[in-house]
């Protein structure tokens, strides 16, 4: 859908882990602030699908500062970054992420006098279909 929006065409798409090989499924939901404030979506993982990998991923770019959390638990933080970019990147435990439910994922973006950055987050599953 996303490539679509873009005007890129893609056919088929294919993903492959080597460190999973019975995964067939890649999910990337991702999630953008673009002025002062916080956005939040809400994300359920069913149980009746396998997990092999859940990670994310944050980036902010001219801000005072950028946080990303699960359910008021802080996940990723970005200090002060004027004119330059910091993305930070790591595991999401079972615990932080847990199956059947729904989890709130938060992401903060401050803005200086003169900062008119933007922040970005996405969580990415690596996952079969039972």
């Amino acid at each position: 859908m996303v490539c679509t929006a873009a005007g890129v065409p893609i056919r088929d798409p294919k993903y492959y882990d080597f460190r999973y090989p019975n995964a067939d499924k890649l999910m990337i939901i991702a999630d953008a602030q673009w002025t002062e404030g916080t956005d939040t979506f809400k994300i359920k993982l069913p149980s009746d699908f396998v997990f092999y990998a859940r990670s994310y991923s944050h980036y902010a770019y001219d801000s005072d500062g950028s946080t990303i959390k699960i359910d008021e638990n802080d996940i990723s933080s970005i200090g002060y970054c004027r004119d330059y970019s910091v993305t930070n990147y790591g595991q999401l435990s079972p615990t932080q992420l847990s199956l059947d439910t729904f989890h709130t994922v938060s992401l903060w973006h401050g803005e200086g006098y003169w900062t008119t950055g933007e922040a970005f987050d996405a969580i990415v599953l690596v996952y079969r279909e039972a």
